[in-house]
């Protein structure tokens, strides 16, 4: 592609209105992450990004005209001169309302990449998770790709890509795989899956069953949004959607470190809260599903405003009251159940009139008196309750009307025994 060239991109408004056109320069430095968001998502001339995502990643944008007037680059680079939101206000606010759609054809968007210094190896990867095995086999023996290549083509189900990989001698000039162990390659499913061509969607299942249950598969690259896209694209298959729940939840969880913020702000930006409450309707009677999906919610709103607000939208306080009252015998939903709950409410107004709403204090409350000895869910409940009637004076009403203070008195009574 010639230096000149400029990738056009259109900034469009979420209520729709104030349409802008902007230029991203042929000059600007392009880095490897945001390339991979492109690249990895189907409709590449169709894709939306953050207003903020694309001045962070580019060091310069030139606004088009509007209304026959023009901005000139320098202005606009001062106005988004800041690099992180809490540095500029003004990109913060702009994060909110805007997205980026470019307008462009991924081979087109490639050449440009390589010609301002993206390297080869973040294309290839880029390019795995869209399944484009043609351009990997073109660059066999040229380009050293790690894991996360294969992670990425794993969660996208890209047989073919995995093929060009992994399997030695079978292609003429197979990629380099800088590490060979690869963990899904020690599975005999996925390497029979990967032999036999016969059929290629039952072997692609195999595959992303296989990596939705590693320990590493969220530490590679756009890993969030490649497990957001199985879940969406595999609405009525149980087995999938509860181990992508539990994907999530993992991925914010953490023994030794406790919640990793990084994956759940990643996770919330993929899309996991609308996921996961579309996986919990469509199951309603899987209890695996159900306490995965609930437990995946209770961690996805665990001090996260922007999480909590998704769910509520998601339509979850419905979903998470009927879930513990449809399992009240099965401990784990119960237990999930009651800590999304509390996570859900705590300092959120919205959610707590929701689920306050849904009935939610009945089904916490039946779920304490069934299970009176199990500590967990005692205590759960007891935060539950009091997250409900934090700073809502009809919640903190309904709680003390409910005899509460009687069932806590029996709670703790059975905890101190």
């Amino acid at each position: 592609m010639e230096a000149n060239t400029h990738i056009q991109v259109e900034q469009v408004a979420e209520d729709g209105g104030g349409k802008q056109s902007l230029t991203i320069p042929s000059h600007a430095v392009l880095s490897g992450d945001l390339l991979r968001k492109v690249l990895s998502v189907e409709e590449a001339d169709h894709n939306y990004f953050p207003l903020s995502l694309v001045a962070k990643e580019w060091h310069s944008i030139r606004a088009g005209g509007v209304g026959g007037g023009t901005v000139t680059e320098e202005a606009q680079c001062a106005a988004l001169e800041g690099s992180t939101e809490a540095e500029n206000p003004r990109l913060a606010a702009g994060s909110k309302t805007t997205s980026v759609r470019l307008i462009c054809v991924p081979g087109n968007l490639r050449g440009w990449a390589q010609h301002n210094g993206c390297s080869l190896t973040s294309i290839c990867t880029a390019s795995a998770g869209r399944g484009d095995s043609d351009f990997l086999r073109a660059h066999a023996g040229s380009v050293s790709v790690d894991e996360s290549v294969c992670w990425t083509a794993a969660l996208g189900e890209h047989m073919d890509v995995l093929r060009v990989i992994c399997i030695k001698n079978e292609l003429p000039g197979s990629l380099v795989l800088s590490c060979p162990g690869w963990k899904l390659l020690q599975d005999a499913s996925v390497r029979e899956a990967l032999v036999d061509r016969s059929d290629d969607q039952q072997g692609g299942r195999t595959v992303l069953l296989s990596a939705l249950r590693a320990d590493a598969v969220m530490t590679a690259p756009g890993a969030s949004r490649a497990v957001v896209a199985a879940m969406e694209r595999h609405p009525a298959d149980a087995e999938i959607q509860q181990e992508a729940m539990k994907c999530i939840a993992l991925a914010i969880s953490s023994q030794t470190q406790g919640l990793n913020t990084v994956a759940q702000a990643a996770l919330v930006t993929a899309g996991a809260p609308d996921v996961v409450v579309a996986g919990l309707c469509a199951h309603p009677g899987d209890a695996d599903v159900q306490s995965n999906g609930l437990g995946a919610a209770a961690y996805l709103a665990q001090g996260c405003a922007a999480a909590q607000a998704a769910l509520v939208a998601a339509g979850a306080p419905v979903v998470v009251e009927a879930g513990l009252r449809t399992h009240q015998g099965n401990v784990r939903v119960q237990r999930n159940g009651l800590q999304a709950v509390s996570n859900l409410a705590q300092d959120c107004a919205a959610a707590r009139a929701a689920l306050l709403t849904a009935g939610v204090l009945d089904a916490v409350e039946l779920a304490r008196w069934a299970h009176p000895r199990d500590r967990d869910i005692q205590r759960a409940g007891l935060y539950a309750f009091a997250n409900l009637a934090r700073g809502l004076a009809p919640g903190l009403a309904a709680v003390i009307t409910a005899s509460v203070p009687g069932l806590m008195e029996a709670g703790m009574s059975h905890w101190m025994s």
